[in-house]
């Protein structure tokens, strides 16, 4: 691809020279834009879990670092076989995908349960993995919906499109995970019960007084029963492209670059592939990048900007601007209860810029964000172009090289792969067609797992440990000496009101009326998978608006866990419960490390710095006196302090206000874990922590956790194993730790909260 690299730097001048800011280096995506070595030595431990940093001279006591002692073997190995980063849970996530592949190729194996669902797969996987006929359809499928864009001419033609089904089937607007890609907005869907609010960030600890009087009176004055769309920013992938090189010293910057260049290089090919001269391309690039520009400075993390609405509200606030109200109509939400605005002030920004003077804007913007979803769903050039800018999938090293020598940019078809590498590339190529299936199918995907590989005795299995965990926590509220009888009470009552969904749930959307089309029907992969969506979007807004229907969710097949503060309720899906959380076969010990702890992990978010200021109804309120609220700040604080002075891959200490809720989190998941583990008189507590270090098993370039560390508010897998073990007085006895031992942590320094 070194031609289209080449026009691509020629872009990123040009774009430099109208914007009025310096391009940065470009690299290879998934590599870095700046060369940023590993520090050795962190505070307290040595960051071992970065990729290269271990080798085999290196010795580590369980005692000084538990987890990088334990996964030592592991960690080498990984360095040794090539390098690449890999986690438990995309261990976990990759058997899902491989059974689910199994499944579907093995025409053998039949369904009684849900033989439609499992035929609709397989056919649309043919669609998928017929390469001759994706090739011979070229761009065509997509040939429509740029036509009807480029056919755009005025702000009312936009709204049309906005408000069309060309948009409303392009998934990069339905928010799934939380990430909305290069558009211009984000709509999810969910229920409130109960005249419970929705979802909304608590304040921290120091500002909960004032929050409760400022926010308090008006989250009562929104309760609602019905379903409810959020609507939110898009994640704003492109504008970072055109950073400063200084901009660049910052990891969570340059990791926003890297995520950038990769939407900017795949854009640029597919607009090359298209047809459209390098002006015309740097056209649309330059347009799409400069309003994601505005877009990102109108983005604002402040609790304060979020807000509530009708729809009839909304069409007043956003009366002669951005027409959301219009758009959520249109794609069937007419009779939605509530919507909820992350960012009022981005919506704000919305209704500023949507006139006809930024329209060519608004136009580039959509078309790029329709070529950066259609990519892989096309032919062969397209799906190469979005598998190498992504860097998702394995590709040989000598292969690259070869290519980047390239004139034309094509790929080499010389080269020769070795078997080992072809079975590789295969595989990753099998896993992205599982991920396209989920995407398209997510009901039938799911089915079909939970049939074929979920055992249903373990929702009962799984059950049971939350009712003993939540025991477990009730024992430990009940014994915190720092807490009232009046907050005791209110606190053990919500624990008890706590809202459990294991495993599924009890009613699937329906999946009947649709059978996918085969290409002698006029089917295409892109055209199929667009209209499989609409039906799946459909069917989950008819179950949205039917609670009487069952218990319904659609994150079943997420390898997480949760707590959903809103409703005081846990979720642990079936794509959770297996791997090394929930081995087949595996001891209590094992199970218990790799979700009884989560289970608390997850009990703790209800107490934790957010989830203390909503009450047993998720509605936010002070159910704590005020001793009792100003001994928990106190607490929350030295927890914050502790994580200030941790610094994890010695280049800065974490923000300990950001990650203080996770942590304490684990913290609490843990010793709900010791109280039950107290009750077994032959606990092996080296099996138990053992399994819990491998829970978090992970390994990752240097540039990957620093900027992991910078914007995730988890700390790292490492810490997130070492920290909650040094507050744990049953780790110091199975492993004899000594003050002079790294593990060890003064009594006096321990910040347990609960």
């Amino acid at each position: 691809m070194a031609g289209r690299f080449r026009k691509l730097l020629a872009v990123v001048l040009s774009c430099a020279l109208v914007m009025g800011c310096g391009a940065p280096a470009t690299t290879q995506a998934g590599g870095s834009a700046t060369q940023s070595s590993s520090q050795a030595v962190g505070t307290p431990w040595k960051d071992w879990f970065v990729l290269g940093v271990m080798t085999a001279d290196d010795e580590v006591r369980l005692q000084d670092d538990y987890y990088d002692g334990v996964l030592r073997d592991w960690i080498l190995e990984q360095n040794e076989t090539g390098g690449e980063e890999t986690s438990a849970t995309l261990d976990r996530e990759n058997q899902i995908r491989d059974q689910m592949a199994s499944l579907i190729e093995d025409t053998g194996k039949t369904s009684t349960q849900n033989a439609h669902d499992l035929q609709n797969l397989r056919d649309l996987y043919g669609l998928y993995e017929d390469w001759d006929g994706r090739d011979a359809d070229g761009l065509e499928p997509l040939m429509s919906l740029i036509k009807r864009l480029d056919a755009v001419s005025s702000l009312d033609d936009f709204t049309e499109w906005l408000k069309s089904d060309d948009m409303r089937l392009s998934y990069n607007w339905y928010m799934r995970d939380g990430a909305t890609g290069v558009s211009l907005f984000g709509l999810s869907m969910y229920r409130q019960e109960d005249g419970v609010p929705l979802e909304t960030d608590a304040p921290d600890a120091s500002d909960a007084e004032s929050w409760f009087v400022d926010v308090g009176t008006s989250q009562d004055s929104r309760k609602v029963d019905g379903y409810c769309v959020e609507v939110c920013p898009p994640s704003a992938e492109l504008s970072t492209f055109m950073v400063d090189d200084e901009e660049l010293s910052d990891e969570q910057m340059a990791e926003a670059y890297r995520a950038a260049s990769c939407n900017v290089e795949l854009a640029w090919w597919m607009l090359d592939m298209l047809g459209y001269s390098e002006d015309e391309a740097n056209t649309v690039l330059t347009d799409a990048i400069a309003l994601d520009s505005i877009i990102n400075d109108a983005i604002t993390e402040s609790s304060e900007a979020y807000g509530e609405y009708t729809l009839a509200e909304l069409d007043e606030k956003t009366k002669g601007g951005f027409p959301i109200a219009d758009i959520i109509r249109a794609y069937g939400y007419d009779d939605v209860a509530l919507v909820a605005v992350d960012d009022t002030a981005w919506l704000d920004s919305m209704n500023s810029f949507y006139k006809k003077d930024y329209l060519n804007m608004l136009k580039a913007y959509a078309l790029v964000g329709l070529l950066i979803d259609s990519a892989p769903l096309l032919n062969t050039d397209a799906f190469d172009a979005y598998v190498y800018a992504d860097g998702s999938t394995f590709m040989p090293e000598e292969y690259l090289e070869e290519e980047a020598d390239s004139t034309d940019g094509s790929y080499d078809a010389d080269y020769e792969f070795t078997d080992e590498e072809l079975a590789q590339y295969e595989l990753e190529e099998k896993r992205l067609a599982m991920d396209a299936l989920q995407d398209a199918l997510p009901t039938s995907y799911a089915k079909l797992y939970v049939e074929n590989y979920y055992d249903e005795q373990t929702t009962t299995d799984v059950s049971k440990m939350i009712k003993r965990i939540v025991d477990a926590y009730a024992e430990m509220l009940a014994e915190e000496d720092w807490l009232g009888d009046q907050t005791r009470r209110a606190a053990i009552e919500k624990l008890r009101s706590i809202r459990i969904q294991v495993g599924h749930p009890t009613v699937w959307a329906n999946t009947s009326g649709v059978d996918v089309r085969s290409r002698a029907e006029g089917g295409t992969l892109l055209g199929e998978v667009r209209r499989l969506r609409g039906n799946e979007l459909s069917q989950e807004l008819y179950l949205l608006r039917h609670p009487e229907e069952g218990e319904y969710w659609n994150d079943c097949m997420d390898v997480n866990a949760y707590y959903s503060v809103g409703t005081n309720s846990i979720t642990i899906g079936a794509g959770y419960l297996g791997g090394v959380y929930w081995p087949e076969g595996a001891t209590y010990e094992q199970r218990l490390a790799g979700t009884g702890v989560t289970i608390g992990h997850e009990l703790s978010h209800a107490f934790d710095s957010e989830g203390a200021y909503f009450d047993k109804n998720g509605n936010f309120s002070n159910w704590w006196t005020d001793d009792d609220l100003a001994a928990f700040e106190e607490r929350v604080q030295k927890l914050v302090d502790y994580l200030s002075g941790i610094d994890p891959l010695g280049s800065g200490t974490y923000d300990g206000e950001y990650v203080c809720g996770e942590v304490m989190s684990d913290l609490g998941g843990m010793r709900a874990a010791m109280v039950l583990a107290a009750k077994d008189a032959d606990f092996d507590y080296d099996a138990f922590f053992r399994a819990y270090a491998q829970s978090w098993r992970s390994v990752a370039a240097f540039e990957t956790a620093q900027y992991a560390m910078d914007s995730d508010s988890h700390p790292l897998d490492r810490d997130r194993v070492n920290i909650p073990l040094r507050e744990c007085e049953e780790f110091y006895r199975t492993y004899s730790v000594q003050e002079t031992d790294t593990m060890w942590l003064e009594p006096a320094d321990r910040v347990s909260v609960w």
